[in-house]
This record gives C-alpha cells, structure tokens and sequence, in this order.
C-alpha cells in the first residue's frame, strides 16, 4: 500500500498523515509565501501611484531575510537579478564568494546556495545570515549592518559546520561525509533533526560573537570554500553514478510524472500521487533531484525544490514484475526554508 509519512521531530504516519500534513505544510508554505511576497516588494520597482501602501513595515529581521533570500534566490553575480539592489560595494562582497573559482567550482557553489535553507539572526544594529546547505552541512555566512531601515551586506563568506561548533561532521574527510547518512538512523529523520541542530548553533554563535571571527580569517573561509564545493560534487556524483544503473532512465522518467501530477485517460492518477497534492503544484513540478540512493529492492530520489528548499522528498520507486519502476513509498521531511531565530 502506497503510503506518504511527514518528518517533524517524530514521524507521522498512518490514516491521519493527510490532515496534519496539510496542516503544516500550510503553515510552512504560507510562511514560504509571505517571503517571497516581502522579497518581491524589495525586488520589485518603485509601484505606481495606483498601488495601495503597505498596511505595516517591515520589521528588521523581515526586512533583513527579504533581502538575503533574494541574494541566495539569484545568486553571488553582479548580472543576475538580485544586483540592482545592492550597492557597488556590497555586489563586490558578493562577487568574492565566487571569486577565482572556474566555471564548474562557480556552479557548483551556487547549486549549493540554491538548496540553502536560511537563518536570519538581528543582534543590535548587526544582522547574521546563514544559508546552510542541509545534504552537505557548509554554511554561507553573512554579516550585514542596519541604517535605519535599511540593510547593508558587509561580509559574505563560507564557513563549515564544524567551525560553528556544531557536531555533524568532520571538516575535511573525502566525500560527502554527511552525518545524516548515518546507518543507524533513517535518512529522513537524521535530517530532520540536523535542522533542529543547525538553528541552535547558529543563533548561539551570531550571538556569542564567534560569527565574527569566523568571518575575518580569510585562510579559513578558503579552506571552507574548497570543501563547499567539494561536497557539493561529492553529492552531484551521487546522480551522475544512478544514472549507469540499469533502466535509470525509467526511473526518471517514473519520478517526473509523478511529480507534475500526470493521470492516466481516466484521471485516476496513483494513491501516492493524490497524496502528494497537498503540496503546492508550483513547488512540486519545481522539484529537481538531489541525490539518488542505490538500494537492492530499487531507486530512492531526494528531491527538493529551490522555491521551497525547506521541504525535501524522499521518493522510492520498486520495479513491478514486469521490471518497470513503480512509486512505492515517499517522506517528507519538513524543514524550514526561512528562519529568524530570536
């Protein structure tokens, strides 16, 4: 029986999964909304005199997480859409992210950034950024500083999980070395809880003032970065491996129609497929694969969308006895795509 569990602290399994799915992923998702409307008020050009006025400012952690995401959304270029709202000097802040790197280093690093989830933290006039990749645990930190309403970028610069004092994995082993691929705990909820993690440490950090110093050592921001984008092709490997298996092409073949929502002639659709329309049909026809897990009895796609990167998919499809791949069970893990952290 085809079955969607949602991960959130503990598991939710069985006939009540819809209801309290929906009701989260709601919640989430109306949250994720919210952002993007206030990154679109920041993004968008001066409205004209026919607009109404914004009911209430924003306050300085939402205005400082508007203009973050549309940093993180568009990415570290001076050509992309994000740039006419940032000065010279803060595009040049951004520009050194991706500094000397070549065109393959460029993108891996912005794959990364794009499934980021985000961490806002507002101490004072200073403002903390972290977007945190959650399938490598490499952080992106920015400081900014606040004049009046406005926020400016003064430092943006990568830094690993392990600097944070934050115990995933170690700094510089090969691979992906993720601490949630732990044999011992299932993937989804080794995930789950590395976010729990991820916002502790980061708030007691930016906090503490050791974001800071993390921030000034040049030498180690360089050491991270090469370890950012190492992972990062450590974890783009993982498909590029799938994709030798037998019939892989059918397995994706399988997980694209699953996630566009496509029935069959008589518009009955799968059990799994009805299930997972309770996630929006913008954020699940945007979902990419991350990773793809080898197993004996078939494939496990993680998928993510970058709209949305707090909400991660684990799809299993089996082959049928005829050998055609077939969605046998999927969990979502419900992380948070933007977060301020009091």
């Amino acid at each position: 029986m085809f079955r969607l569990s949602m991960e959130r602290r503990q598991g939710i399994t069985g006939q009540r999964w819809r209801l309290r799915a929906r009701k989260y992923l709601t919640t989430a998702l109306l949250l994720f909304a919210g952002l993007a409307c206030a990154s679109a008020t920041a993004a968008a050009p001066a409205a004209d005199a026919q607009s109404p006025a914004p009911s209430k400012p924003l306050s300085p952690g939402q205005s400082l997480r508007a203009r973050a995401y549309l940093l993180r959304l568009f990415g570290p270029s001076s050509k992309n859409q994000a740039a006419p709202h940032f000065d010279a000097k803060e595009q040049q802040v951004a520009a050194s992210l991706i500094a000397g790197l070549d065109d393959t280093h460029s993108w891996l690093l912005r794959k990364s950034l794009s499934q980021s989830r985000q961490y806002v933290v507002v101490h004072g006039q200073s403002g903390f950024t972290g977007w945190v990749n959650p399938f490598t645990g490499v952080w992106v930190v920015g400081v900014w500083q606040r004049k009046g309403a406005d926020w400016t970028l003064t430092a943006l610069t990568p830094a690993l999980a392990e600097e944070l004092k934050q115990p995933m994995a170690a700094s510089e082993k090969p691979g992906l070395n993720a601490a949630w691929l732990n044999p011992s705990t299932k993937p989804v909820e080794g995930l789950v809880e590395q976010e729990r993690t991820a916002a502790a440490w980061f708030k007691d950090s930016a906090k503490g003032g050791s974001l800071a110093a993390v921030v000034q050592d040049q030498k180690r921001a360089a050491r991270a970065r090469a370890v950012l984008v190492a992972r990062q092709a450590a974890l783009h490997l993982s498909l590029v491996q799938a994709r030798d298996r037998q019939g892989y092409q059918g397995y994706q073949e399988a997980l694209t129609k699953l996630l566009s929502g496509t029935t069959d002639a008589a518009g009955s659709g799968s059990a799994l497929e009805h299930q997972l329309a309770v996630i929006p049909e913008k954020v699940r026809q945007s979902m990419l694969p991350v990773m793809a897990l080898d197993q004996k009895t078939g494939l496990t796609f993680v998928v993510q969308s970058p709209k949305a990167p707090g909400l991660v998919l684990f799809v299993h499809f089996a082959p049928d006895s005829a050998g055609q791949p077939q969605p046998a069970r999927a969990r979502l893990a419900l992380l948070f795509s933007q977060r301020s952290l009091g």
